[in-house]
């Protein structure tokens, strides 16, 4: 599918995703200000106090932002026998990458697994549907790939010299890529949950949307059992309690190559007793000898979190209230793991609240700004 060209508006612009602002002035009843080609981006005015602009850096392929939701069901995973190697042309440099990451990762003393995983290889979208084929990689792959290109000049020179554009879907030749799913946690009484990653080796201490990870073939029937694995796996929440999994996008992650879903889960337990299953979840780490600069932590307030040297809460309600706080919060890229991470965030709200509460907000917070 093409990619469109993204660029970034002018000086005071204010929205946050491809075609995001110009959904804000068809909601409102205007003409949009630019082309639908913009991405929009969190846009700081020339004073001194934000010094920097920070779009999402998410290209949907499938999907959008907007009011858009899809079942599960409309997810093909085709996984074929087909193993991944590195093409000739990166072949060296990865596998020295691969080296110095695994050494990195013994020496952060950080959890470093070699379960098969399954590398995105092609992508069909029909009948509002979409289709991926995989083939088998394996994390170190990923990491000395897609991870890699944050902190080897080297290899984003070889992606951008020999890809046919300077973007995340033309690299993927050069990408182990596997296959991941993000998403939020909605409670019962319309909470959200941004839990702040402890000491790992994949961007330690940043924010995260509610869970998210890989796609396991040997694990995973489909996308939807992985996300409840995952949600399981890092909230303590059991399968059961969750009433209902939706996606709203598959696209790539513009900073590592990643492709991943975005996907919103509805539970049947409250705010309180799904902090109290992160709790236990959490001792029965500690237990088990883990260090607990090493878990999640999720702040109840932004007080909780400053006594801790954070900066940003990780319950949020899904109200109009809390708008201006995550528009601020989104801009501070710096604090996140993934832009993917941000992009489900801002989905699950858009989702939540009436379309116009949001479009109001961003209005208001476009003109404070």
């Amino acid at each position: 599918m093409p990619r469109k060209l993204y660029k970034i508006t002018g000086i005071k612009e204010t929205a946050i995703e491809q075609g995001f602002w110009e959904w804000v002035h068809n909601y409102r009843g205007q003409q949009p200000e630019s082309s639908p080609t913009t991405i929009c981006t969190l846009s700081l005015p020339p004073d001194g106090v934000w010094q920097k602009l920070a779009p999402l850096e998410f290209a949907f392929v499938w999907g959008d932002l907007g009011e858009t939701c899809f079942s599960p069901k409309l997810v093909r995973l085709k996984q074929h026998d087909r193993v991944w190697s590195p093409p000739t042309l990166v072949a060296a440099l990865t596998w020295k990458l691969a080296y110095q990451q695994w050494k990195e990762a013994r020496r952060r003393r950080s959890d470093f697994h070699f379960r098969p995983l399954a590398r995105v290889a092609s992508v069909c979208l029909s009948d509002g549907g979409i289709e991926l084929a995989l083939e088998s990689t394996m994390y170190i792959q990923v990491a000395a790939t897609n991870l890699a290109i944050d902190t080897s000049k080297e290899l984003k020179k070889m992606l951008d010299d020999w890809s046919p554009a300077p973007t995340a879907q033309a690299w993927q030749t050069f990408l182990a890529s596997a296959l991941n799913v993000i998403g939020c946690v909605i409670s019962n009484d319309d909470y959200l949950f941004t839990p702040k990653r402890g000491k790992t080796f994949e961007k330690p201490e940043r924010y995260q949307a509610s869970t998210g990870g890989y796609y396991e073939p040997t694990i995973d029937v489909d996308i939807e059992a992985a996300f409840k694995r995952e949600i399981t796996e890092e909230l303590g929440i059991q399968c059961g309690d969750i009433e209902e999994v939706t996606l709203f996008g598959f696209g790539y992650n513009e900073l590592t190559g990643e492709p991943d879903f975005l996907a919103m889960a509805q539970c049947s337990l409250s705010k309180d007793e799904i902090l109290s299953a992160f709790e236990e979840l959490q001792q029965k780490r500690l237990q088990a000898g883990k260090d607990r600069g090493e878990l999640k932590a999720i702040f109840k307030t932004v007080e909780e979190a400053e006594a801790v040297g954070s900066n940003w809460k990780s319950v949020w309600h899904l109200d109009a209230g809390e708008l201006s706080e995550l528009f601020e919060f989104l801009l501070a890229k710096e604090e996140w793991s993934q832009p993917s991470d941000r992009a489900a965030v801002l989905g699950a709200f858009c989702r939540k609240l009436e379309m116009n509460v949001v479009a109001e907000a961003l209005t208001c917070w476009r003109s404070w700004l």
